[in-house]
């Protein structure tokens, strides 16, 4: 399988997981080379996908700034960076202001959202 078929399979399985928060999510036009950004077009995230054939993953900060850099001013989507290692472990990097705000709604602990 070449690279490009991994990455679209794993585009594929990040759609498939936000599904059921999203049902319109889904592997953007082209892997986002085209006019949407990153791998995933979802409600809430612009997400960028990277299989990394190793067992450690290293954030490439490349990568990350290319991706917060598109995202649109006044955007309430956040950023994700997923990634997968060469033994299927999927791991979702956020900022950790967006993580805590997450959290919070999520557990009803505040409203208040953090910047």
């Amino acid at each position: 399988m070449n690279t490009r078929a991994i990455g679209r399979k794993l585009e594929n399985i990040v759609s498939a997981y936000l599904e059921s928060i999203d049902k319109k999510s889904r592997p953007t036009v082209g892997s986002g080379s085209k006019t949407e950004i990153g791998d995933v077009l979802n409600k809430n995230f612009y997400i960028e996908c990277k299989y990394r054939n190793t067992r450690d993953i290293t954030l490439k900060q490349d990568v990350w700034d290319k991706l917060c850099s598109e995202v649109p001013l006044n955007s309430t989507k956040i950023p994700a960076y997923v990634l997968e290692n060469n033994s299927k472990q999927i791991y979702v990097v956020l900022d950790i202001k967006d993580f805590i705000n997450i959290v919070g709604k999520a557990f009803n602990n505040t409203t208040k959202e953090v910047k």
